[in-house]
């Protein structure tokens, strides 16, 4: 699964994963920001508060307003 969340000026942010996605184990994400917004304000560090099998939390070091991308990869 490849994909973005937005952030609006706070630090967390969660993403669902799609239905017809199934994971048996947690699998590997890996995530960076981008300045969306033009606002230079994405100069945050990404981090996961939390990954389960149907949905991850993303973490920044502040809040800020952009996006996120990432890449999830199944360990099934």
């Amino acid at each position: 699964v490849v994909g973005e969340v937005e952030f609006d000026n706070t630090d967390t942010a969660t993403f669902s994963y799609p239905a017809d996605v199934v994971f048996v184990n947690a699998p590997i994400i890996t995530a960076i920001s981008y300045d969306s917004n033009n606002n230079s304000a994405a100069d945050v560090n990404i981090f996961l508060s939390s990954v389960s099998t149907s949905q991850v939390v993303f973490g920044a070091s502040a809040a800020f307003s952009g996006k996120v991308h990432f890449q999830i990869i199944s360990q099934d």
